[in-house]
Protein backbone atom coordinates (compact mmCIF):
# COMPACT_ATOMS: atom_id res chain seq x y z
CA UNK A 1 0.00 0.00 0.00
CA UNK A 2 1.37 3.04 -0.80
CA UNK A 3 1.61 6.81 1.42
CA UNK A 4 -1.38 7.92 -0.86
CA UNK A 5 -3.75 5.32 -0.42
CA UNK A 6 -2.71 5.23 3.58
CA UNK A 7 -3.52 8.78 3.68
CA UNK A 8 -7.08 8.00 2.63
CA UNK A 9 -7.76 5.20 4.90
CA UNK A 10 -6.45 7.57 7.47
CA UNK A 11 -8.64 10.90 6.50
CA UNK A 12 -11.70 8.56 6.01
CA UNK A 13 -11.10 7.01 9.95
CA UNK A 14 -9.98 10.69 11.45
CA UNK A 15 -14.08 12.00 9.84
CA UNK A 16 -15.37 8.79 11.02
CA UNK A 17 -14.38 9.15 14.41
CA UNK A 18 -14.16 12.51 14.75
CA UNK A 19 -17.14 13.91 12.95
CA UNK A 20 -14.96 16.84 10.79
CA UNK A 21 -12.27 17.44 8.13
CA UNK A 22 -9.01 17.37 9.02
CA UNK A 23 -6.65 20.72 9.20
CA UNK A 24 -4.23 21.00 6.29
CA UNK A 25 -1.27 20.69 9.57
CA UNK A 26 -3.24 17.45 10.67
CA UNK A 27 -3.17 16.16 6.99
CA UNK A 28 0.99 16.83 7.22
CA UNK A 29 1.46 15.64 10.90
CA UNK A 30 -0.90 11.85 9.36
CA UNK A 31 1.39 11.93 6.58
CA UNK A 32 4.81 12.24 8.52
CA UNK A 33 3.88 9.82 10.68
CA UNK A 34 3.19 7.38 7.41
CA UNK A 35 6.45 8.30 5.87
CA UNK A 36 8.45 7.25 9.08
CA UNK A 37 6.86 3.92 9.23
CA UNK A 38 6.81 2.85 5.39
CA UNK A 39 10.50 4.19 5.61
CA UNK A 40 11.51 1.69 8.50
CA UNK A 41 9.57 -1.13 6.70
CA UNK A 42 11.18 -0.96 3.63
CA UNK A 43 14.44 -0.71 5.39
CA UNK A 44 13.59 -3.60 7.68
CA UNK A 45 12.60 -5.25 4.20
CA UNK A 46 16.36 -4.68 2.50
CA UNK A 47 17.89 -5.84 5.74
CA UNK A 48 16.23 -9.01 5.82
CA UNK A 49 17.22 -9.20 2.30
CA UNK A 50 20.77 -8.91 2.46
CA UNK A 51 20.66 -11.10 5.52
CA UNK A 52 19.33 -14.24 3.24
CA UNK A 53 21.91 -13.08 0.47
CA UNK A 54 24.65 -13.29 2.80
CA UNK A 55 23.42 -16.18 4.35
CA UNK A 56 22.51 -18.38 0.55
CA UNK A 57 26.40 -17.35 -0.07
CA UNK A 58 27.94 -18.95 2.88
CA UNK A 59 26.37 -21.77 2.44
CA UNK A 60 27.33 -21.59 -0.60
CA UNK A 61 30.86 -21.49 0.71
CA UNK A 62 30.69 -24.17 3.19
CA UNK A 63 29.67 -26.32 0.77
CA UNK A 64 32.21 -25.85 -1.80
CA UNK A 65 34.91 -26.06 1.29
CA UNK A 66 32.93 -29.67 1.88
CA UNK A 67 32.94 -30.61 -1.56
CA UNK A 68 36.89 -29.84 -2.57
CA UNK A 69 38.57 -30.88 0.69
CA UNK A 70 40.83 -27.53 0.28
CA UNK A 71 41.98 -28.77 -3.53
CA UNK A 72 41.37 -25.98 -6.08
CA UNK A 73 38.99 -28.16 -7.99
CA UNK A 74 36.31 -30.81 -7.27
CA UNK A 75 35.50 -34.24 -7.83
CA UNK A 76 31.54 -33.44 -8.22
CA UNK A 77 29.08 -35.24 -6.76
CA UNK A 78 25.92 -34.69 -5.57
CA UNK A 79 25.88 -36.56 -2.32
CA UNK A 80 26.39 -33.67 0.13
CA UNK A 81 24.04 -31.74 -1.46
CA UNK A 82 21.46 -34.05 -1.43
CA UNK A 83 22.11 -34.59 2.24
CA UNK A 84 22.10 -30.96 3.71
CA UNK A 85 18.62 -30.37 1.78
CA UNK A 86 17.43 -32.77 3.17
CA UNK A 87 18.24 -32.39 6.37
CA UNK A 88 17.51 -28.35 6.17
CA UNK A 89 13.66 -29.23 5.08
CA UNK A 90 12.98 -31.22 7.39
Amino acid sequence: MNSESQNIEYKELWRENTHRVMTLFEEKFISELIDIVETARNMSFRAANLMQVASNWLLGWRIVEQEQHGEKRAAYGKHIIEIASKAMTE
